[in-house]
């Protein structure tokens, strides 16, 4: 009897849902945010996600990535000792500018550079790194809004290294997708962005100089880490035109998240720091105290009849799962169903697609995923082809 290859498998395991009072519960100083899964990318929170901000400090992100990405096709390795230029001492940055401290003739390894711009912010940092890798700043830009270009992010448009010029634009949304790709492709990044602090120079880097002000310790503008165990990254900024801005990646388990907040105003310093700290405190302990990733499994198939083969039928059960961030207080239900190609038939090969697989969740997201055959089966004999 001919069987219908159309079949239906609903299974609870997990139910998303986004929660109704989210945004209540999130009351945020920060006039534009958005959280995402790393995972899945799926939007978690947002507001006023697509307004135009100035990055400030954020665009130091986009400086590492834009060096690593040259530094990586060049073959350029991170424990290169490399000489400050004038440009890039100190004393040549903006008034008031965050700095490494670099001094003209001062012997510095990249990695202590990206140490340099991720920890305490050095506007100086952002200057030698980019006359390094392409012998001015213009160019070293132009590679920053190329790389932007090639991430399909319109609205993030650089003008300089540091963040400092408030030409500087982009959105939480679009900055949340840089930075998971900045994780996603140089993920040692987090080694550097979870650090305390940074003591710069030290007795190696000096050459023939004398340190101003000798070895200056400072610790890492993102207040929250060391304060919020799971935060490892990324990146604060200020500038009169934004407000206070943090880029934020925290990880608890399987999940991470990515959250963007800009616009934290206030005319105290302090306090302005001390609203940034709340805001990324409670997206933080709001996400991992209401949401965990797990796996929801791909369907397991057998006795799947093939035409015109050696043998009759095979199975379907080596097929990926999927994680997903879901509510921790719906775990019981998401709808989980496959659909079979009307005409299976030999030769099929291992990357033969035979069917789809997909989940669906409570907030109408569906996923499709491709079904394979656990082997290969060649096209039968005239006797099995009449038996099959």
């Amino acid at each position: 009897m001919k069987k219908k290859f159309l079949l239906y498998l609903y299974i609870f395991i997990t139910l998303f849902s986004y929660s109704q009072n989210t945004k209540d519960e999130l009351k945020l100083y920060s006039k534009a945010a958005i959280v995402i899964d790393n995972n899945s990318e799926k939007i978690i929170f947002e507001k006023n996600a697509d307004i135009i901000i100035h990055p400030a400090s954020m665009t130091k992100l986009v400086t590492i990535y834009t060096a690593l990405k040259i530094l990586k096709q060049k073959n350029i390795p991170l424990d290169t000792i490399i000489t400050v230029k004038n440009d890039a001492d100190f004393r040549n940055a903006p008034p008031q500018s965050s700095l490494m401290f670099l001094q003209v003739g001062q012997k510095v390894s990249i990695k202590e550079l990206i140490m340099g711009l991720a920890i305490p912010s050095g506007n100086d940092a952002a200057v030698a790194i980019a006359l390094y890798c392409r012998g001015s700043i213009k160019t070293f830009v132009e590679d920053m809004n190329k790389n932007m270009r090639e991430l399909k992010l319109k609205n993030s448009i650089f003008f300089d290294t540091s963040g400092y010029s408030s030409k500087n634009t982009t959105t939480v949304r679009e900055f949340s997708y840089f930075c998971k790709t900045l994780i996603k492709e140089f993920p040692e990044i987090l080694e550097i962005t979870s650090l305390t602090e940074f003591t710069y120079p030290k007795e190696r880097n000096l050459g023939k100089t004398t340190a101003i002000y000798g070895a200056i310790r400072q610790y890492n503008h993102n207040e929250l880490i060391g304060r919020v165990k799971t935060v490892d990254g990324l990146k604060t900024g200020f500038i009169e035109e934004s407000g206070n801005n943090v880029a934020i990646t925290a990880k608890k388990d399987d999940t991470r998240i990515i959250a963007v907040l800009s616009g934290i105003y206030d005319q105290n310093k302090i306090q302005r720091s001390k609203k940034r700290l709340s805001d990324g405190k409670k997206i933080v302990s709001y996400i991992f105290e209401n949401y965990e990733t797990v796996e929801i499994p791909a369907p397991k198939i057998a006795h799947i009849k093939i035409k015109n083969g050696e043998i009759k039928y095979i199975n379907s059960t080596k097929n990926r799962s999927t994680k997903r961030l879901i509510l921790k207080e719906n775990k019981n239900k998401i709808l989980r169903s496959y659909k079979l190609k009307e005409k299976i038939e030999a030769p099929i090969k291992e990357d033969t697609i035979i069917g789809y697989w997909n989940y669906t969740l409570k907030d109408g997201t569906s996923k499709e995923f491709p079904l394979y055959p656990d082997i290969e089966v060649k096209k039968g004999n005239f006797l099995q082809r009449i038996l099959h």
